[in-house]
């Protein structure tokens, strides 16, 4: 083939042409100069970045015949041979293909053999970290101490992967990634070369695009003059890499920041009918809001191209709300992945991030349902909630909260009395309460009904003390002595999830996925789904654990500890839902009587004696209207055949 890629083309020939390593070409050419030449390298580092260039400049700067300042001439019979692959020592092997212990062993043979041609054997493994751990243990005794005519040159992107005892052999050189002014230039000195035309804002999008390494940047050059060889435009660039128009990208983020909602889902439904990668979207539309905001803070700047736009658009957004813009779109990142529907994921994240109000809004909502909820039936007048026959309702019962020091009763435990005498059954129910049934209670007399229900003893609570002890919902509540209750937090949820995004908006990203579980001995348990325990183990460190507590201390004016746990898993529960579900502390089953009994016997399947313990006087059975016939002596005088087994 006659044509040769821009990369092999223009790979760099000398120290000097290598671009954005300085560190490592001055090292080397100082090293070559003194004769420092150890007898194993190890060059590390991301793609592109110049590792195997580096490696052949090394083998043919210690070839060279009239080396100059470090750097090989070029000129001479090694450096020709070199520089055109047709020397004999210099020996490039890839450790991805010849990763075995049989490859190793025959290195070993041949290294002890004199060069051919040059004056060192050099041996460039490529991908080095490929080898096997067998064939590294085989090469180790060699690479320590090779014959004197041997440098191994070792290349590899994961050093990580590379055994420690090689790595302590070996001299290390981190090749970083390339800059973007060093990329730029590089390309347009090479354009220039080529006589090729590109614009500068073409050459910034490449640059980017590359990530630091020149080998991709040199290829995507190479690929956008066969697509536009007349010149080489931004939008030539992103038609040919996939990426996203300049203005479109400016008018979705003056729409996020904007809050026009109708241009969001028109410009993601051109995505997608264009074949877009909603990604590669998503990652410039962060690259645009990054130039935004350090544009803001540093106004001396050099404006760039995505400025521009953005400005034509109109007034720019307070860094704030860029800064809060580029944290829920990180978390999008994220979400589309591994989504099913990436579209749907998108769509709702965006949608979510142009309207903040949103969270604030929906927590309205729910507030006014539960207090519709709570509401008394019928309707309402100046004088309170009447029924439909006219005659006034008992107000709800209002639970009080318990507190750590003294636990309250509920009022129709207060209003019992002490001891109550025993209770006969009424015999009429009054016309006036056709709505307040009165009914025995077989459950331990009128004041002990089970799980919280209405008794006969309750008497009407006052409306008036109704409205004072109902919690405003504008504000936190703090209960008297120092005890807040689960359905405190849980109506303040919102306004401390609020609190939270002001001070701190990753703790905000990983609270906001937990729902609040139970309250028990100061101790606030909160609840993560399966798929969200990565934010469970992020709510547990103590820097976002810590901020959540000092909220709830401003808030709620006592020291609440938080705790986390997966669904389903959360033993703990609050006082006051035990309470509410809670029997009386002196409730007793009501007793069977037994069917036959001597006096002072056992009663049948081991029951206490009736004299042995009385029945509550409180207890109050079905009305004794007609106990029946006695049969007690009926049978009396009577045999009874027993029969053997």
């Amino acid at each position: 083939m006659s044509y040769t890629a821009l990369y092999r083309k223009f790979r760099p020939g000398d120290f000097r042409e290598l671009v954005g390593q300085a560190h490592i070409s001055k090292t080397l050419q100082h090293a070559l100069e003194t004769g420092r030449i150890v007898h194993a390298y190890l060059f590390c580092g991301p793609r592109g970045t110049g590792k195997t260039s580096t490696a052949k400049i090394l083998a043919q700067a210690v070839n060279c015949l009239h080396l100059q300042n470090g750097e090989p001439c070029g000129e001479c019979e090694a450096c020709k041979r070199i520089k055109e692959g047709q020397s004999l020592d210099i020996m490039e092997i890839d450790a991805a293909s010849n990763r075995g212990i049989d490859e190793i062993r025959d290195l070993r043979e041949r290294v002890r053999y004199a060069p051919a041609q040059e004056k060192f054997k050099v041996y460039i493994i490529d991908e080095v970290h490929m080898l096997t751990n067998e064939a590294f243990n085989a090469l180790l005794k060699t690479l320590e101490e090779p014959p004197a005519h041997v440098i191994f040159i070792l290349a590899t992107t994961e050093a990580h992967k590379i055994p420690l005892t090689v790595l302590s052999r070996c001299q290390r050189f981190d090749f970083r990634r390339i800059s973007l002014v060093d990329i730029s230039l590089r390309l347009k000195e090479v354009a220039e070369k080529e006589h090729i035309a590109i614009t500068q804002e073409a050459v910034e999008a490449i640059a980017k695009k590359a990530e630091g390494g020149l080998r991709d940047a040199m290829s995507l050059l190479d690929q956008c003059v066969s697509f536009a060889p007349d010149e080489v435009t931004a939008e030539t660039v992103a038609m040919v890499l996939g990426a996203m128009d300049g203005d479109f990208i400016a008018g979705m983020a003056a729409a996020l920041y904007q809050q026009n909602l109708s241009f969001i889902l028109e410009g993601i439904e051109q995505l997608v009918s264009q074949g877009k990668d909603l990604r590669q979207f998503l990652q410039d539309l962060l690259e645009h809001f990054r130039s935004l905001a350090l544009f803001q803070l540093m106004p001396d700047s050099q404006k760039n191209a995505a400025v521009d736009r953005a400005l034509q658009q109109g007034a720019l957004p307070d860094n704030g709300v860029i800064l809060s813009l580029m944290q829920m779109l990180g978390e999008v990142d994220y979400r589309l992945r591994n989504a099913v529907q990436p579209r749907i994921v998108l769509e709702l994240s965006l949608l979510k991030a142009a309207m903040p109000q949103a969270e604030a809004v929906s927590a309205a909502s729910a507030a006014v349902s539960a207090a519709k909820a709570a509401a008394p039936v019928g309707p309402v007048g100046p004088a309170g909630p009447v029924d439909a026959v006219g005659a006034e309702k008992p107000a709800p019962l209002v639970k009080q909260p318990a507190t750590p020091a003294k636990e309250e009763l509920p009022p129709w435990e207060t209003a019992a009395p002490a001891k109550p005498g025993p209770k006969t059954a009424p015999k009429k129910e009054p016309a006036a309460k056709a709505n307040w049934v009165e009914e025995d209670v077989p459950w331990g007399g009128a004041d002990e009904a089970p799980f919280g229900a209405a008794k006969q003893a309750v008497k009407p609570v006052a409306k008036a003390a109704v409205k004072a002890e109902k919690p405003a919902q504008s504000k936190p509540s703090v209960v008297p002595g120092g005890a807040v209750t689960l359905e405190t937090v849980k109506a303040q949820w919102q306004n401390i999830l609020t609190e939270v995004r002001k001070q701190q908006v990753t703790t905000y990203a990983f609270l906001r996925e937990g729902t609040v579980a139970a309250l028990a001995d100061g101790v606030l348990w909160l609840s993560f789904s399966d798929k969200y325990k990565i934010h469970m183990e992020a709510m547990l460190q103590p820097k976002h654990k810590e901020k959540v507590e000092a909220i709830l201390a401003q808030l709620f004016g006592t020291g609440l500890t938080v705790q986390c746990g997966l669904e389903g898993s959360i033993a703990a529960v609050s006082h006051q839902e035990q309470a509410d579900t809670a029997l009386p502390d002196d409730w007793l089953p009501p007793e069977e009587p037994p069917l036959t009994a001597d006096e002072g016997g056992e009663a049948p399947w081991g029951a206490p004696k009736h004299k042995e313990k009385a029945i509550d006087p409180g207890f109050t059975s079905e009305p004794e209207e007609d106990d029946g016939p006695d049969w007690s002596q009926a049978f009396d005088g009577l045999e009874v055949e027993e029969f053997d087994d």
